[in-house]
């Protein structure tokens, strides 16, 4: 089930997450996986946002 809906504050700074159901993995291989991270990057492109910090994790 999704959260609530956040409040959108012009100039903003957000912390965003993503995490499978009962932390299972949410891609399926390394190629998937690369799609899933072009994601962020072409919403942040299209946007304008600016990224200040990326943290992947391969963790079980």
């Amino acid at each position: 089930m999704a959260g609530p809906l956040r409040i959108d504050i012009e100039d903003g700074v957000y912390h965003v997450t993503s995490r499978g159901w009962q932390r299972r993995s949410v891609v399926r291989d390394d190629r998937d996986r690369q799609r899933w991270l072009e994601l962020p990057d072409r919403k942040a492109t299209r946007c304008g946002w600016r990224v200040f910090a990326w943290r992947t994790s391969r963790g079980p």
